[in-house]
């Protein structure tokens, strides 16, 4: 009766333990969902500054085409000007060619800040497949958690269950038929213990639990790993 009684409080307690491992679990579980969450955030809001900063690069980037268009109209009125009055005036033509040279600096300017805007370009788009990395394995993580929180209520229920047992008047009028007759036994003695005999289904069920709990340690350890 004595061992008896230890085994189930040891049961108890180890259930107990059980159900405060796979509270911590999702405790921890809902933390680190919220870490990648806020550090998705973060992301975002980086986007949302590069977006804008895109967005002025190549408003910036359409002045510039537009101003490269402008200085190659400039550039060949210029080459038709100096072509024109090449055999006028030497001097003249030395400064229409000056003025090229200067228009070839600003375009050859213009393209490097061109070439600065695609960079960018470039560095966003890296920057969005990393928010998405980031938001598939937040998905992974929130699935994790209510798997957990699936095996937590399961738990609980079978933890319920068997402490709770109901019993199954047909199986234990069999149970009694199939008992041969005891003698009986003073009052005292056969009111000694009623809860010491425990229903064969109740013993069942604490087996069944006993597995549910060994695999739901399994799964814990090796989400944690």
């Amino acid at each position: 009766m004595d061992s008896r009684a230890m085994s189930s409080r040891g049961g108890g307690s180890f259930r107990n333990i059980f159900v405060v491992v796979l509270l911590a679990s999702v405790f921890v579980l809902g933390y680190r969902y919220s870490t990648l969450r806020r550090k998705f955030e973060d992301q975002n809001m980086v986007l949302v500054e590069r977006d804008y900063e895109v967005r002025d690069k190549q408003e910036e980037a359409s002045g510039f085409q537009r101003q490269l268009a402008d200085s190659d109209t400039a550039k060949q009125q210029c080459e038709a000007t100096l072509e024109k009055e090449r055999k006028d005036n030497r001097e003249t033509r030395d400064g229409l060619e000056g003025k090229v040279k200067e228009l070839e600096a600003t375009k050859n300017n213009l393209q490097t800040q061109l070439n600065e805007c695609k960079d960018k370009n470039t560095e966003i788009d890296n920057l969005k497949k990393e928010k998405e990395g980031i938001q598939n394995e937040a998905n992974q993580l929130r699935q994790e958690k209510d798997e957990l929180q699936r095996l937590l209520d399961e738990t609980k229920r079978q933890l319920q269950q068997a402490r709770n047992p109901q019993p199954n008047p047909a199986q234990e009028k069999q149970e009694q038929a199939a008992q041969p007759a005891q003698p009986a036994q003073p009052a005292d003695k056969q009111e000694e213990n009623p809860a010491a005999k425990q229903p064969d289904a109740q013993v069942w069920k604490e087996k069944e639990l006993k597995g549910t709990e060994r695999i739901a340690l399994v799964k814990f350890f090796f989400i944690e790993e």
